[in-house]
């Protein structure tokens, strides 16, 4: 089964040195005092406030509190001259614009990575310089005779294993007898494993004991495949990864709202019947997000080289890493895990879609990537199956989520375990790939009896980089690191569980398919919790007819997006929600550019009575937001609608960010959308790209580089000789000829998974386009004062942060008009000003994760604001105050 590489993290960027953990950036002090910063203009905030009594209970003060391009690198249409420089590398970078630093996970090896492309004297200086200077330089590794074909696309071939071949025998055959019936005259044959009692590994080599070459590979397996009693025999190849609770770090978890999440954990959050769900990955290391839900697995990694951790297959799962060049790790199973099964509710950390999800982690990708042979035989022990040699499974899956794969048709050995798996009740979900080609050449994608899932970006759009096509069944968020497009200062990734690259625990934001699928895993799940007999045909049927039609697309998005209350319901027998309307908005933020002049909000009518809703422009820059097609929408119960929300920057200070905000009220509650408007693109820098390749010693060398420029879109053409590279960009963002903390860093096609890029004489790669965004990690405890107690600003961790000291016991509280806010605080808009309040849990529900005496507000999203408490009817007029819960009523 084919898996591409390390499914993005695509942290577009994770080659990359880990930094201190991302914070919202702090807001300059202005020497304005606390008691005169922003009353007037907070009033007004509370008076447009859509929660019913904080224009009574706020009174809140704030401090409100260009980079030039170097033309260091010349870019020589024919190579500089250089007659070995006859290859060529083109594509654009995409250069990361948010409201404030992004947090993903870092490749150390990409800071040091960064220091040296921008040292790089030959890079900086004339062509006719740099081509003298190409003497001095060691020399890629060059390449061999040709024998594949051509690149396709972005994606490159799955490498066959030389003298290994998968035999499907008729019958079920111990390790001699199946070595017996494929001796062959001139070659020698070894058994290398079982993957089934049927599907066995034969290690072949010529009868000398040397090696076979990939064509003789080939000639043998259709030799094989021939033999009596023999079914069918195939290539080995090896495959690569596809890189609202009280949780602390659900605020920033946008991935979850737009899938109806929030209203489906009302119907199921997984404890009717536990599910296991196998993750079919790269193991899993220790987390404490993760160990409680994590139950023993086992490594299928028969390759004691490319496993990693000195021996074959054991019953060990754990991730030893080392999968990335420079021998940096992805942890991709780790991050896949929390999103399906995160310790959820348990007041820090992720959220995971099933709240009490057992964790099967099977490993079947090594620092090598996982053969073929390896995966199977992972995908059959994970359902319950005999592989020969491995202790039975005793705590079988009833959902595996495999979120690896790579180009090639599909297998029959890889139908022949799927088949059986689907026979066993099991439901496979597998990432649709990330090469933005059509699916149908991605396995196992493309394989039957599988759910295969595409990603979409924060405004429900295809991601980029997700493939697409007839196979697709439907999508889910995988994110698109190069983007903020709520403003939080956050990259768009999927928020979920990792290593950190001190070996601490800590989280990430990372993008791919390889995230989209583990959505669908958890709700898989989630629809097995509620009925344990649930079909493949019966699960793909309701995941299919409830998807969001909003977010297909003309090139094959499937269904659409999952809408997993409709999902859940359709389980349950029920034909649609039930109870009053209901609003759900999926996001509290929009961020406008040059780039993004046009966004979509999505909102859901997750009751069961018609809703009548609302888009009313609001704020200081009110008349430059526009709803298109009008301000008002009707929902029947269940519906979902995409509202697209243009905005108009002309005339805008360039170097400022202004504030607007979009109202949304209906029949069935109320949410404010922060808009934030800012009139120009990201960097002003151009951005270093580099063909680099590591030399013998295992250490990075700059071969050729040359300048994307920000003047022409950050496209570029890198002329290189023939040879083996990885593509690396940097941007000297504040143009000083060296690597500051937090300049943007990236690989191609993305951080965590770099591909090494093949170039034939004369050759050109075209498309080769990746991102470059601040590298970082979130530990979890980062330190968010918003909402503590305090009686003066300094008690409340400065970045601008100041003290309500109205508010019961105090409540520290910040602007957030241009400065996004920290994880576990949310903007909360107004007509003239923007305000972090606590992020909480539990709005209405009588428990919430905000401290005493406060309670926690609906923001119309799934989560909610900490306000004080109601005490009296004057608290709420017109409403009552009910002094028992402290609501108003």
């Amino acid at each position: 089964m084919p898996a591409t590489s390390l499914m993005p993290r695509m942290d577009p960027a994770s080659g990359t040195e880990r930094h201190d953990a991302m914070r919202a950036p702090s807001c300059p002090a202005t020497g304005v005092t606390a008691t005169n910063r922003a009353a007037s203009a907070l009033t007004s905030l509370l008076a447009e406030t859509h929660f019913p009594r904080m224009r009574k209970l706020l009174v809140l003060c704030a401090a409100v509190a260009g980079v030039g391009c170097s033309d260091f690198f010349e870019d020589p249409p024919d190579g500089g001259g250089n007659p070995d420089l006859n290859a060529r590398l083109e594509g654009n970078v995409t250069v990361f614009q948010g409201a404030g630093q992004s947090a993903r996970a870092a490749n150390p090896a990409a800071i040091a990575l960064a220091k040296k492309v921008l040292s790089t004297k030959h890079a900086l200086a004339p062509a006719a310089v740099r081509t003298a200077e190409l003497a001095k330089k060691p020399e890629p590794r060059r390449l061999g005779p040709i024998q594949v074909g051509a690149l396709r696309g972005v994606g490159l071939p799955s490498t066959i294993r030389p003298g290994e071949v998968i035999v499907r025998f008729d019958a079920a055959l111990d390790d001699k007898a199946a070595v017996s019936a494929l001796q062959l005259d001139g070659f020698r044959v070894r058994h290398g494993g079982f993957a089934s009692p049927y599907l066995h590994l034969a290690l072949v080599t010529r009868a000398d004991g040397t090696a076979l070459t990939e064509a003789e590979t080939v000639a043998l397996t259709d030799t094989f495949g021939k033999k009596k009693g023999v079914r069918f025999a195939e290539l080995n190849r090896m495959r690569h990864a596809l890189a609202v609770p009280n949780d602390s770090l659900y605020p920033a978890m946008w991935h979850l709202p737009p899938i109806n999440l929030p209203a489906a954990w009302d119907i199921e959050k997984g404890n009717t019947t536990q599910v296991t769900v196998a993750v079919v990955d790269t193991g899993i290391v220790s987390h404490p997000d993760l160990n409680a839900r994590v139950i023993n697995g086992y490594d299928m990694v028969s390759d004691t080289a490319n496993a990693g951790d000195g021996n074959g297959r054991d019953a060990d799962p754990t991730d030893v890493g080392g999968d990335l060049p420079q021998n940096q790790s992805s942890w991709h199973g780790t991050h896949c895990a929390g999103t399906i099964g995160a310790n959820t509710d348990n007041g820090s950390g992720v959220a995971g879609v099933n709240w009490n999800a057992r964790i099967l982690p099977v490993r079947v990708l090594g620092k090598q990537g996982g053969s073929d042979f390896d995966i199977i035989a992972g995908v059959n022990w994970a359902a319950g199956l005999t592989v020969p040699g491995v202790p039975t499974n005793a705590t079988p899956a009833s959902v595996i989520n495999m979120s690896l794969g790579g180009p090639g048709e599909a297998t029959q050995a890889a139908q022949d375990v799927l088949d059986q798996v689907t026979a066993r009740n099991v439901i496979v979900v597998v990432a649709a790939g990330n090469d933005d080609v059509e699916a149908a050449t991605f396995n196992p994608c493309n394989q039957q009896n599988v759910i295969c899932v595409g990603a979409t970006r924060l405004n429900g759009k295809r991601a980029s980089y997700s493939n697409y096509g007839n196979r697709i069944d439907l999508m889910a968020p995988g994110g698109e690191v190069s983007e903020d497009l709520n403003g939080d200062g956050y990259a768009d990734g999927v928020l979920s569980t990792l290593k950190g690259d001190d070996g601490q625990p800590s989280y990430a934001f990372e993008n791919g398919t390889s995230m989209a699928a583990p959505h669908i895993a958890g709700v898989v799940s989630l629809m097995k919790a509620r009925n344990p007999n649930l079909t493949f045909t019966q699960a793909r049927q309701f995941l299919v007819e409830t998807a969001s039609t909003a977010s297909r697309c003309s090139e094959g998005c499937g269904a659409g997006l999952v809408n997993v209350q409709a999902a859940l319901l359709r389980v349950t027998g029920a034909a649609q929600p039930t109870g009053p309307a209901k609003l759900s908005v999926n996001t509290s933020g929009l961020f406008f550019t040059p780039a993004s002049t046009q966004q979509e909000v999505s909102i859901s009518n997750v009751g069961g009575a018609a809703l009548n809703v609302t888009l009313t422009p609001g704020g200081a820059e009110a008349s430059r937001v526009t709803v298109m097609g009008g301000n008002t929408r009707n929902l029947g119960p269940g519906e979902t609608a995409s509202v697209s929300v243009s905005a108009n920057l002309q005339g805008l200070d360039a170097a400022s960010t202004a504030s607007a905000v979009l109202n949304v009220t209906s029949n069935g509650g109320s949410g404010t959308v922060a808009v934030k408007l800012r009139n120009a693109n990201a960097g002003g820098a151009d951005v270093a790209v580099a063909a680099i390749y590591e030399d013998s010693n295992g250490e990075w060398q700059v071969h050729e580089a040359i300048a994307a420029k920000a003047s022409n879109g950050f496209s570029f053409s890198l002329p290189v000789a023939p040879g083996k590279y990885f593509l690396f960009g940097v941007q000297d963002a504040n143009n000083n000829g060296d690597y500051d903390d937090g300049e943007p860093v990236g690989f191609y096609p993305n951080n965590d998974n770099p591909k090494e890029l093949t170039l034939e004489r004369n050759g050109v790669l075209r498309g080769m386009n990746f991102a470059v965004s601040p590298p970082g990690n979130v530990t979890g405890d980062e330190s968010s004062f918003i909402g503590t107690s305090c009686t003066e600003d300094n008690g409340c961790g400065g970045n601008g942060a100041y003290c309500v000291e109205t508010f019961p016991g105090g409540y520290c509280a910040a602007l957030c008009d241009t400065t996004p806010c920290p994880i576990g605080a949310t903007c909360i808009a107004g007509q003239t000003a923007s305000v972090c309040l606590a992020a909480c849990s539990g709005p209405r529900a009588g428990r919430s994760s905000c401290r005493s005496g406060y309670v926690c507000e609906d923001d119309g999203s799934g989560g909610g604001v900490c306000i004080p408490g109601c005490t009296t009817n004057a608290d709420c007029s017109p409403q009552s105050c009910n002094t028992g819960t402290g609501y108003c009523e």
